[in-house]
């Protein structure tokens, strides 16, 4: 029998997680697949590889700064496993290089699965006059933000024109193809499960911990560095200062270890390498101890600004607490309107972490509506009714 091969092509830094989320491990070991990343980062993001602190290296690794030099390895590849070769193509269709990328493998007829986009709620649509003001602010202040915006919607055009969707779709959501502007019969539609909802059906046998504690899922920006804004043009202060937002957080951390007397863990961000399991910026608080799929299980609350993580208040059922400050209020930009969209999924409200707020309002907090995470669940983690994980769908492309 041929030998199959699954390869991941990224255009972020790739990292072990990646290996966990797209279940590469899984096809090595149940399926024995080959398995190998390319991290195109430096060649469709120039730079941005600066953000992803966080260190990983493996010789299934392969990274390219150049089209060509990608170009000749995955014919290589091509050449090689023939029918056997399927890529996961993750490299969305954001600029002219990521276009070039895209074509290159519809005109070549890889065999390619592309991941649904919707994995949580996507950013809260602005108003006619809203748009206007973000086009008038931006061609004055930023006209970097401006260029970039006009490339990825000229990329996305030309994507859609020249029909460039993957023979394959991933989706999490029965009822995708519907609410979106999906070209009915450009791909084969496969159901399965988002990267998070995935990783929670790998690992259902966690050992339950005996302390008390909650989480808070930590980001880079603007804890640590700038973040998206490097490819999307915002400015590093889109969503606050350093020093004002860890201030506010640690206040409000402070708050709910002393009025429901548990301890807030920090939940690190995949892009960031940590230096000590111990917080200096999060007054001394200590990393979770496993993944966060793991952690969560048995953590009492997650408490996030807008991290699809806190999917996992809805696949444990424990209360999901969205935070914002006045910062974030007096910055006029469409965050708390995508922020509100995001929390009204959860069936609960963004709290402001700057204003007072009473014990009963706290234990408003705690609570949650099971229905709004059930519904969550269906609509952004999962479109099976089974507990099959991706690989076990994928793997038939194969077959």
């Amino acid at each position: 029998m041929n030998k199959k091969k699954v390869i991941l092509l990224l255009s972020i830094k790739v990292r072990e997680f990646d290996f966990q989320r797209y279940d590469l491990y899984e096809f090595e070991k149940h399926k024995n697949y080959e398995i190998e990343a390319h991290e195109l980062i430096e060649y469709v993001h120039p730079g941005f590889s600066t953000v992803f602190t966080k260190k990983f290296s493996s010789e299934k690794v392969k990274k390219f700064s150049t089209f060509l030099n990608w170009k000749d390895e995955i014919l290589k590849q091509k050449k090689k496993y023939k029918d056997n070769l399927l890529i996961i193509n993750e490299i969305q269709c954001t600029n002219l290089r990521s276009l070039k990328i895209n074509f290159f493998l519809k005109r070549q007829d890889f065999c390619t699965i592309n991941f649904s986009l919707s994995t949580h709620p996507s950013n809260a649509q602005l108003s006619f006059v809203k748009k206007i003001n973000w086009l008038f602010k931006n061609l004055i202040s930023n006209k970097k933000k401006i260029l970039l915006f006009l490339e990825k919607k000229i990329s996305s055009i030309f994507y859609k024109i020249l029909n460039l969707q993957s023979k394959y779709l991933l989706i999490f959501n029965k009822n995708y193809l519907s609410n979106t502007n999906f070209k009915k019969g450009s791909s084969i539609i496969l159901e399965g499960n988002n990267r998070d909802y995935n990783m929670f059906l790998k690992n259902k046998d966690i050992v339950e911990e005996k302390k008390r504690y909650g989480i808070f899922l930590d980001s880079p920006t603007p804890a640590h560095n700038i973040g998206d804004s490097f490819i999307n043009g915002d400015n590093q202060s889109i969503k606050g200062t350093k020093l004002n937002w860890l201030n506010s957080v640690n206040r409000f951390l402070r708050l709910v270890e002393n009025k429901l007397n548990i301890e807030i863990l920090i939940a690190p961000h995949p892009k960031i390498e940590y230096l000590n399991n111990k917080l200096e910026i999060y007054g001394g608080r200590e990393l979770i101890s496993g993944k966060l799929f793991q952690s969560a299980k048995n953590a009492k609350l997650i408490i996030s600004r807008d991290s699809s993580g806190a999917a996992f208040a809805a696949i444990y059922k424990i209360p999901a607490i969205f935070i914002f400050t006045n910062e974030l209020k007096n910055l006029k930009t469409n965050f708390l309107d995508h922020q509100k969209k995001f929390a009204n999924e959860f069936g609960v409200t963004p709290v402001n972490i700057d204003e007072k707020i009473p014990d009963i309002r706290l234990k408003e907090l705690l609570k949650f509506k099971n229905n709004y995470y059930s519904n969550y669940i269906n609509k952004y983690c999962s479109a099976r009714n089974d507990n099959k994980v991706n690989f076990e769908v994928i793997s038939k492309i194969l077959e």
